[in-house]
Formats: structure tokens, sequence, C-alpha cells
């Protein structure tokens, strides 16, 4: 009942009110430590990622993988947390100043398989008017925000100790992929992808990568030789 009267009166609040409102209720959530992901594959990142070890996120969001993984990784660790909304870049960044992420490179870019400019589409929700875990790339539009991309295959990474990569980019993950594919053959990194697609599968098990499914998950693990599930 409370929610159904105080849903229309946030709505009718300027967009920036709305945006305050929301990085004040993440941040603390941050602060008290109640801001996580119920995917099984978040509770499993410490059996695949470790102290010293450098990894991935794209597709990074509000940062609750990439706050974990920074976790892990420790000081002597990095991890390259990958966002491309300017909106949810700027949650992103209060939300590791919160946390005090000192070992996370946050970059403002999309990645996908090829390099330049594209236009992203966020679409409308009923609370806050902007949907920001449901933002796609759509091609470059009036009405879409336009961001940089980049193929990751094309950035000076320190890959020789690259051990895990996050892909969560709301149906663009096969292009992702493709343009990391020289990265994941190199260094074959534990690969967290939602959605895999027939073609990305066969791609990824050519290279060496078998396929597992958690109970409960979205998302496929694709996992090198020698590493257990």
């Amino acid at each position: 009942m409370l929610r159904s009267v105080i849903r229309p009166v946030f709505r009718r609040l300027p967009l920036n009110w709305r945006r305050n409102l929301r990085a004040l209720r993440l941040e603390h959530l941050v602060r008290t430590g109640r801001f996580d992901s119920d995917e099984p594959e978040f509770d499993r990142l410490a059996s695949w990622l470790g102290p010293g070890d450098v990894a991935l996120d794209v597709g990074a969001n509000f940062g609750s993988y990439t706050m974990k993984m920074s976790e892990i990784v420790g000081e002597s660790g990095r991890v390259f947390a990958f966002e491309p909304v300017p909106q949810t870049f700027v949650m992103l960044i209060r939300s590791l100043s919160v946390r005090g992420c000192k070992n996370v490179t946050a970059i403002n870019a999309a990645c996908s398989n090829e390099n330049g400019i594209v236009g992203m589409t966020v679409p409308d929700d009923s609370l806050t008017g902007e949907d920001l875990y449901q933002a796609s790339i759509s091609g470059v539009q009036r009405r879409s925000v336009n961001v940089f991309r980049a193929r990751i295959d094309a950035l000076p990474l320190p890959t020789e100790r690259l051990r895990l990569v996050k892909v969560d980019a709301e149906g663009h993950d096969a292009e992702v992929i493709e343009g990391m594919i020289a990265t994941l053959r190199r260094a074959m990194p534990v690969l967290i992808t939602e959605h895999p697609k027939d073609h990305t599968c066969g791609s990824l098990q050519a290279i060496g990568y078998r396929l597992v499914r958690l109970p409960g998950s979205p998302n496929g693990v694709f996992l090198p030789p020698g590493i257990a599930q």
C-alpha cells in the first residue's frame, strides 16, 4: 500500500532528484554491506580468483561484482570495470568510493567487436524513469546515449595475470566475446557470460573451454582446462 502511494509521487520529482535519491540509497546499501548479487556465480568468485590476480567486469553496472572482485584480488591485484552509460558510471564510481576500492580501474566505455561510437538505449521503468540495469546497445540514434566502444583485444591490459572475466552486456555478450577472443585464447581466464549463444559456445569450446551451468543461473560459466567447477 505504501509503495503504491510513494511510486507516483516519486515519478513526479525532477529527474536529478530521483537520481540523487537512488544514489543515496545505493550508497547506504554499499556502506552497510547489503549490496551484492543473488547469482550463484557471485558466491563462487573466490574459487576462481585470488590475491594478486587481474579480473575484468564488462557491464559493471553499479558494481556488485566489481567490489567483490576487488576484495578478493587485494592490494596486489587489479580489477578493470567497464560501464558505458554515463549515469550508471557515476553510480559505479560512488559505490567504489564508499567501499574504498583502490585497486579498480573504472572505464566509461562499452566493449564490443568494433571500435568507435555506438548508441545505447536506456528504457523507462515505473519508478525512477530510467531502467539502468536494462540499458543496451541500439546503434547511433537521435534519442540514444552515444558512447565509446572498444575491442578488449585492442586494449593494453595486463593479461598475464588475467584470471576471471564477467560479461553482462544485455544481449551484446557475443560481440564482446568476439572482440576479446585473442585475449581469452592467450590468458584462458574463467569466463562468466549471460545467456551464451550457440556460436559463442562453439568458438569458446574450440579454444579449450568447457561450459558449465550453475543451478538457477541465467549465466554460462566457461572453464579452462585444469579449473574445477
